[in-house]
């Protein structure tokens, strides 16, 4: 099939509180090589003057506006698909941006000799604030080709690379509903699965619901999508660990149930299960890592080696390596020595990582000069292996020894994390 402007896209972008970024990504959008496409942009409730700025759009033609009580985002996003007319839909946060041949790249990882309910990206860039960015992209050895999988094909190729039940933090088929485009009618009739109470899983949550149901599904390596991360992203927020904890159970139930529900054998239904508690605590490491940390007394949690009065020190300090230097200090089982990250230019003195408390903070360049007997571990707290592993690399070639560089145990992440921790069980009432 050759690639034409026969197929209508619509673009729904749900907007809450995003005036600082909303009109970069409005703009990205409405200047798409690829031309048959129509943007809605759903006001989520926004008190600031997001809604105005979207209103200003209207004045093109393809441009539709929706102005709703707050809900969240599944629910704008809902809304959005809803009112879309397009033959294929596709997500873009309001405080992301697209480059102008983003959607005909979606479009064209649609093509073989059938349209595929869904196409996926592998690609995009992590923008920070001070202009610096990271290019996440697959894992070495990711043997994922350019072209549509049917459903035949799925658990050795879509379910290995999106929820490894071997390595938690594998995710060559990225997380983000917004790197993927979807058949009209397939989304419609499966988005009502996921639960609009879900606010820390989302994309978590409708990823998994869609990719069981999906018939077929498109790769593309290439995006062209920048994912912007700044504090107040609701990505960057350090949220409330309960309510982050209460979400992702949510998530968990809303997840097992679609699964019991499904016409398929039981052991394809427990495979789905168990996938999914690897992606619960992924989510949890990126939001609740206090929790995650606290779910054994004897050591620290998922790091069996790392028992309790141990020295350690943490590289990267994103939202899990944040909250891992917050609990290991509170907790009074561990001793935090120090922390460091690939952001820091200087070394310095901070008492934001554990609140009260003066933590170490290095320059990579001071880290690798510590003295090994200063500490037992060194914890990598990035999200992605292949980053770890580049990490890893460079501290060893550095002189650090590698039996001090601790990882996940992968078999303690196949369990239920709510299940045999009662005392850690967060009640919705």
């Amino acid at each position: 099939m050759e690639l034409d402007n026969k197929i209508k896209v619509s673009i729904v972008v749900p907007v809450y509180n995003a005036g600082k970024y909303l009109s970069k990504c409005i703009e990205s959008i409405c200047n798409q090589t690829y031309e048959n496409t129509e943007v809605i942009l759903v006001d989520d409730g926004s008190t600031d003057d997001s809604g105005k700025i979207c209103d200003r759009y209207i004045k093109d033609r393809r441009v539709k506006v929706i102005h709703k009580k707050n809900g969240g985002q599944i629910s704008a996003r809902k809304m959005g698909v809803k009112d879309s007319t397009g033959d294929y839909i596709t997500f873009v946060d309001a405080d992301d941006w697209i480059e102008e041949d983003y959607i005909e790249g979606m479009v064209e990882s649609l093509y073989d000799d059938m349209m595929a309910d869904m196409g996926i990206a592998l690609s995009y860039r992590k923008e920070f604030e001070d202009g610096s960015y990271i290019d996440i992209k697959p894992e070495k050895g990711c043997l994922l080709e350019e072209r549509i999988y049917k459903r035949d094909e799925f658990r050795q190729s879509i379910w290995k690379y999106y929820l490894d039940i071997s390595d938690i933090r594998r995710h060559d088929i990225p997380v983000s509903v917004c790197l993927k485009i979807f058949r009209s009618e397939f989304i419609k009739a499966n988005y009502d699965y996921v639960d609009d109470d879900v606010t820390r899983s989302e994309d978590d949550l409708t990823n998994f619901i869609l990719f069981v149901k999906a018939k077929s599904v498109g790769i593309r390596y290439k995006s062209g999508y920048h994912y912007v991360k700044h504090p107040d992203s609701s990505s960057t927020m350090r949220n409330n660990e309960v309510e982050h904890v209460r979400s992702y159970r949510r998530a968990q139930e809303n997840a097992f149930s679609f699964i019991d529900v499904q016409k398929i054998p039981l052991d394809e239904k427990e495979e789905y299960k168990e996938r999914y508690l690897i992606d619960t605590y992924y989510g949890l490491m990126i939001g609740a890592g206090g929790f995650l940390s606290g779910l054994s007394n004897k050591y620290l949690f998922p790091y069996p080696q790392i028992i309790n009065g141990s020295r350690i020190m943490i590289y990267a300090l994103g939202s899990y390596g944040k909250a891992l230097c917050d609990y290991i200090e509170k907790s009074k089982r561990f001793s935090l020595t120090s922390a460091s990250d690939r952001m820091v230019r200087h070394t310095y003195t901070s008492n934001k990582l554990v609140r009260g408390t003066a933590i170490k903070v290095y320059s990579p360049k001071d880290f690798i000069a510590i003295p090994s007997y200063t500490y037992d571990y060194i914890i990598i707290t990035l999200s992605r292996k292949y980053l770890v592993e580049e990490v890893e690399n460079w501290m060893i070639s550095n002189g650090i020894e590698k039996n001090k560089i601790a990882h996940m145990d992968n078999n303690l992440l196949r369990k239920d994390p709510f299940k045999n921790n009662l005392s850690l069980m967060i009640s919705d009432n």
